[in-house]
């Protein structure tokens, strides 16, 4: 009979030995695979929650400000610049607020190209445009 390699490989010649180690090592090398694909996973969604967060606190400041009067409403900036900017072709597809400089980013599409508006939150003016 052959050597021992393992308690679960005996009495087997050296090649079906050698494959019942391969198919330990795969078992062990799948539950480690697991377990990282797992911590990965984890990883991802604790991510995402805090980028749902971020995304309520940015609302939470918009919506401050526009109350204490210190900003126009997005409703307002809105019915400003999306209608010249569909007269240009561009689809409208949302906003951001950045209330450490109290300005909107108006985010557009036109084709295959993104159009990002900046306008002041207080006075409601154009201040940047990038894209095309």
């Amino acid at each position: 009979m052959g050597r021992k390699l393992d308690e679960n490989c005996t009495g087997h010649s050296w090649p079906i030995q050698s494959r019942l180690l391969c198919a330990q090592f795969v078992i062990k090398f799948n539950a480690s695979f697991k377990l990282f694909g797992s911590a990965c996973l984890a990883a991802l969604l604790a991510t995402a929650a805090l980028g749902q967060q971020s995304r309520r606190d940015e609302q939470d400041a918009a919506l401050n400000a526009t109350r204490r009067g210190s900003v126009h409403s997005l409703r307002n900036i809105e019915g400003t610049v999306v209608p010249a900017m569909k007269r240009r072709g561009a689809n409208y597809i949302g906003a951001e607020f950045d209330s450490d400089v109290m300005r909107y980013r108006l985010k557009f599409v036109r084709g295959s190209s993104v159009i990002w508006i900046d306008v002041d939150g207080r006075s409601g003016a154009i201040i940047a445009q990038a894209g095309n």
